[in-house]
């Protein structure tokens, strides 16, 4: 696997005095991205800083989040607003959505169907929009219709129902 940044959160603002920033989690693992201990990225409009996380707790939606040498609000009000990237070198093996991007998709027929564009998360359920020689179209990513995904070969199998 190419090792590349992938996107975890975005830093909003900071929060309180001590130094902790308020972060838009984009992530379905804010436990294991966010541990005490984890090196990220902070990616802003002038630079790329690398940060190891020593402070991380939960507030109502969002992470808050302190990091080494960060003592206090004065010192992360540059580095909002930006986004935490984590290197795919310290994801477990697994399927990630970014790794979906580019995806043949193939229904139960061995017919292709088009290739992934898009990943959408909802609170529902996550959903993959697919280019087909006629339209957009959304499949729900779930077991129903999600049959087998094989990353190597870039293909993703699935079992399309009537109206897909």
């Amino acid at each position: 696997m190419e090792n590349r940044a992938i996107k975890i959160g975005t830093i909003i603002k900071g929060f309180g005095i001590k130094g902790e920033v308020k972060v838009r989690i984009e992530t379905d693992s804010p436990e294991k991205r966010f541990k005490i201990g984890s090196s990220l990225q902070i990616h802003n409009h002038e630079s790329i800083i690398d940060v190891i996380i020593d402070g991380f707790r939960m507030h109502q939606e969002h992470a808050l989040l302190h990091f080494e040498g960060y003592p206090d609000l004065t010192s992360v009000e540059t580095i909002f607003p930006s986004e935490l990237f984590v290197s795919s070198s310290e994801l477990e093996e697994g399927v990630y959505s970014y790794q979906l991007i580019g995806c043949t998709v193939i229904d139960q027929d061995n017919i292709v169907l088009g290739t992934v564009i898009e990943y959408m998360q909802y609170p529902a359920q996550d959903i993959i929009r697919i280019k087909t020689s006629d339209k957009d179209k959304l499949i729900p990513f779930v077991d129903r219709f999600i049959k087998r995904i094989d990353i190597e070969k870039k293909e993703i199998h699935i079992e399309r129902i009537a109206g897909l």
